[in-house]
């Protein structure tokens, strides 16, 4: 069973990843991981589909923030009308010790499957992120991955490899951006 202290960030969808990230490291004094730029094979409910993804995460923790940039026709696709440059909380990640288990028994609670690796199984891998009933989108990240995510927040590498599948699941790209912002 999942549980509050198993939050480690909160995730953002906005249009401009770099701009956001200036802008929360002008007010929060926020220092971030150098922007992640991946092709990522992904497994929805219609099936294989390969996204790219822009990404970073704060450094400091615990609990961290993330910024993601919008990609239209995804889960990630930045919603509803709004004032420029307005964002809301997007999902909310958890570690978890038994991605499977959790994942079917929140598919059987009525929150389904919106996508996870594609590992070339029909099975949950590295990642699953689910919508409950209310619409809150949980991010469950297998706790595996968890030292190499903490290695990159203090400044290693983004964790590639290391957990199942054997590239660790997270797709082939590059950092874009400096981890002084």
């Amino acid at each position: 069973m999942m549980r509050t202290e198993s939050a480690f960030h909160t995730g953002f969808v906005v249009e401009d990843v770099e701009a956001a990230r200036d802008h929360l490291s002008n007010h929060l004094r926020a220092t971030w991981t150098p922007v992640e730029e991946r092709d990522m094979a992904l497994r929805g409910p219609d099936g294989p589909m390969t996204v790219r993804l822009r990404f970073t995460y704060t450094t400091t923790g615990p609990h961290h923030l993330e910024l993601l940039g919008s990609v239209p026709g995804t889960v990630w696709q930045a919603s509803g009308p709004g004032h420029p440059g307005t964002i809301a909380a997007h999902h909310v990640g958890l570690w978890c010790s038994d991605l499977a288990e959790e994942s079917r028994r929140l598919a059987a609670d009525g929150a389904p499957l919106l996508v996870t690796y594609d590992s070339g199984r029909d099975e949950v891998v590295g990642f699953a992120y689910h919508r409950l009933p209310s619409g809150l989108l949980l991010e469950l990240v297998d706790e595996a991955r968890r030292p190499g995510f903490e290695h990159w927040f203090a400044g290693g590498p983004f964790p590639v490899g290391g957990a199942t599948p054997p590239d660790g699941g997270i797709g082939t790209g590059r950092a874009t951006g400096g981890a002084d912002r």
